[in-house]
């Protein structure tokens, strides 16, 4: 139903074409069949005071575009712009692979040819501001709805912060939802996890994708790729060091406690 990718086996590029050519293996009835493949799964980090929350369904033309209404961020406005490509009401359909039917896929972003960029800043509120940054990990979750015709596309996907440094790969995940035979496409679900040391103001997020163009001596059509959705979360949490350290102070306290009162 769903491979999972490594950190390990994807530092930041993820070339899915090897596994879009394996959809018949991966992607079963039970996968293929949901109706939406937008915000699946997403992490509960609606708990956290620096929790945030924003998604593109791209319902309109713009460039650059805000989040979608109802977006969660008291740190400011998130934008997503795109350098290449173009907006286009109808990204065709969505059927499973015996045939059926799903749905009919609208709004997004179209690109066709050898290069695309996609860019989306989201701001990050500030954690509580008496630790220092240093005493923070930040945690980024990517989910993006894709489609593409390309055999094997390279395929880039990073978050950087306000001074360009690079956020981890925590993990990577795709699920295969479906083909449109009308255009020969197949629908994806691409799903990353990152991190990084400190509490950045911003964290911007860059999906790019590397395709060939139209090839007259075999008459092959260009190739293209679709971007359908993008969700992004965020949260800050302590490190890891800092809770063992707050874990320590909590039971020495608790000991100081219970020695005093058997002393007094």
């Amino acid at each position: 139903m769903k491979r999972r990718l490594s950190a390990n086996a994807l530092p930041t590029r993820l070339v899915l074409g090897a596994l879009i050519g394996s959809t018949s293996l991966l992607c079963g009835s039970l996968l293929c069949g949901v109706a939406s493949a937008d915000y699946i799964n997403p992490p509960d980090w609606s708990g956290s005071s620096a929790f945030t929350h924003q998604s593109w369904s791209f319902a309109e033309p713009g460039n650059p575009v805000l989040a979608d209404p109802g977006y969660v961020n008291p740190g400011g406005e998130p934008w997503a712009q795109r350098s290449h490509g173009q907006w286009r009401d109808d990204l065709g359909s969505q059927f499973d692979l015996d045939g059926n039917f799903v749905q009919q896929r609208q709004g997004g972003w179209y690109f066709e040819g050898p290069l695309l960029d996609y860019i989306s800043t989201i701001d990050i509120p500030a954690a509580d501001e008496n630790l220092p940054p240093e005493l923070w990990r930040s945690e980024l979750w990517l989910q993006a709805t894709l489609k593409t015709n390309s055999s094997s596309p390279q395929i880039l996907l990073q978050a950087f912060d306000e001074f360009g440094e690079e956020f981890d790969l925590i993990s990577g995940d795709v699920e295969f939802i479906g083909e449109d035979p009308l255009d020969g496409g197949t629908w994806a679900v691409a799903t990353f996890a990152y991190s990084i040391s400190g509490r950045p103001e911003t964290a911007t997020v860059r999906l790019a994708a590397s395709l060939l163009g139209e090839d007259p001596s075999q008459s092959a059509p260009a190739e293209f790729f679709v971007i359908d959705q993008i969700d992004v979360d965020t949260r800050v949490i302590p490190e890891s060091s800092v809770l063992v350290m707050l874990s320590g102070i909590v039971m020495l306290s608790l000991v100081v406690f219970f020695w005093r009162r058997q002393t007094a």
